[in-house]
């Protein structure tokens, strides 16, 4: 069986999502009611799959109860692992703005990285990021205020 890939969470609030979903599939494994109805309703396609995978229709016995408590406690460890980059954005990104800038971090920072996303209107545009301790301020709001506390005089008093 593969490894279990976390290249689709993307963001801290889809490896949070990943996290519940790991515990429903836990408490189902030791209680053994219903488990392919919660790996069939409860979880994403890929984990269901993924922990399908590992029964090939056969029966939940201890043996697989083991090797499946075993590969969900290592995909928490690959969760847990993750290193995360706040941006903190006018707006609420579409899904594909998501995916560019995922895309644009992984290849250019780290794999094993995922997104915060904050929301602020009155950063006005632009974004702040902060990332291993280091915060970069590129929002409008911070540029306009820097103009005007620059150009104050200019601003108020126009020469004719």
């Amino acid at each position: 069986m593969n490894d279990y890939s976390l290249s689709s969470t993307k963001t801290q609030e889809e490896r949070k999502r990943l996290y519940s979903e790991i515990s429903l599939v836990q408490d189902a494994l030791f209680r053994q009611q219903d488990f392919k109805k919660i790996l069939d309703t409860k979880v994403s396609p890929q984990l269901g799959n993924y922990i399908s995978g590992f029964l090939q229709d056969r029966p939940l016995n201890a043996h697989a109860i083991e090797k499946i408590a075993d590969r969900l406690a290592e995909i928490k460890k690959k969760l847990d692992g993750l290193k995360i980059v706040s941006l903190t954005l006018a707006i609420e990104p579409k899904k594909s703005t998501i995916d560019k800038i995922i895309f644009f971090v992984r290849e250019h920072i780290e794999k094993d990285i995922i997104i915060e996303i904050n929301v602020e209107p009155n950063i006005i545009g632009g974004a702040i990021i902060v990332f291993n301790g280091l915060y970069r301020d590129y929002s409008l709001k911070t540029k306009l205020d820097e103009v005007f506390r620059t150009k104050r005089e200019q601003i108020l008093n126009p020469k004719h």
